[in-house]
């Protein structure tokens, strides 16, 4: 039986107290957030909503989910972090296999080359300049291309490779297997950590982004779920005009349940955030594991 000192478990105690701590206050805003979300409007008006809703109602969730704009602000979000997440991952993925090759011709100069963007940036109008030739303004490919190489990401993901066993990959070119075959039958299987970490990140900052569709974006068929919430946020008018058109559609709302620019924008906050939450749980074991190893590991 191993025996603790004292002083340990007074640090355990403390530890314990510190993380209980800062999980309540990050916690409370959320938990506030979804009880304004599913409370009466005009409950929610007088104030005082913690984190149950006192007057319970689906109406602010619906009036939302109702929105033909935000449904299609939806679809196209999802669908840029899918279509953008897989391009941007293979990419950074193939390049940090490369880069792991010692005969890579031209390695260290590529790497410098690379490196400088990090440091040195042209800033947003060369950028601008740049997506308009190339016809990427009011085009979904803006949303994939940009950003889709990191050199950060190609490091953690090329310095995992190193700390796999380099006699699985001699084994096989003994073998006879080919660059190809050793990437996807030998390293690609044993990089789901990894697999799991970048894409996540990706993930999130894709869904996360409204920047994109600000600058190269006018086209509202085009727009995402965070730039209609950014709206949404900073312009109470638009709140207004989607309480207008969901009643407008015949949906009826009597005193006891009406909705208020308030209720209404916390149910999109609700919508925005539940699904980069229903994914974390099952890429959390892998996200931890590959973070770990992707940047102690050398």
């Amino acid at each position: 039986m191993i025996t603790r000192s004292k002083g340990y478990n007074v640090f355990q105690v403390f530890n314990y107290a510190i993380i209980t701590l800062m999980s309540i206050l990050f916690l409370f805003p959320y938990l506030n957030m979804i009880a304004i979300a599913l409370n009466d409007g005009a409950d929610t008006a007088l104030g005082g909503v913690s984190i149950f809703p006192r007057v319970f109602t689906f109406s602010n969730v619906m009036a939302v989910a109702s929105d033909e704009f935000i449904l299609r602000s939806f679809f196209v979000s999802v669908s840029r972090v899918v279509i953008a997440t897989t391009f941007a991952f293979t990419i950074q993925f193939l390049a940090a296999y490369a880069f792991t090759s010692k005969d890579l011709p031209g390695r260290t100069w590529m790497l410098l080359f690379l490196t400088l963007p990090m440091f040195f940036t042209a800033g947003l109008v060369p950028l601008y300049i740049v997506v308009s030739k190339l016809h990427l303004t009011n085009n979904f490919l803006v949303y994939v291309l940009l950003g889709s190489f990191s050199l950060f990401n190609m490091i953690i993901i090329r310095t995992y490779i190193y700390s796999l066993p380099a006699s699985l990959s001699e084994s096989a070119r003994v073998d006879g297997a080919s660059e190809m075959a050793v990437l996807f039958r030998i390293i690609l299987p044993l990089s789901k950590p990894i697999i799991a970490t970048i894409c996540l990140w990706l993930a999130v900052g894709y869904w996360n982004d409204w920047t994109t569709t600000l600058y190269f974006v006018n086209d509202r068929r085009l727009f995402t779920m965070q730039y209609n919430l950014m709206q949404v946020v900073k312009e109470s008018d638009r709140i207004t005009q989607l309480i207008q058109a969901a009643q407008e559609r015949g949906e009826n709302f009597d005193i006891g349940h009406m909705l208020t620019p308030e209720s209404v924008k916390a149910a999109q906050l609700l919508v925005t955030t539940i699904p980069i939450i229903c994914v974390y749980p099952f890429v959390q074991k892998y996200f931890i594991k590959g973070v770990m190893i992707g940047s102690v590991k050398g």
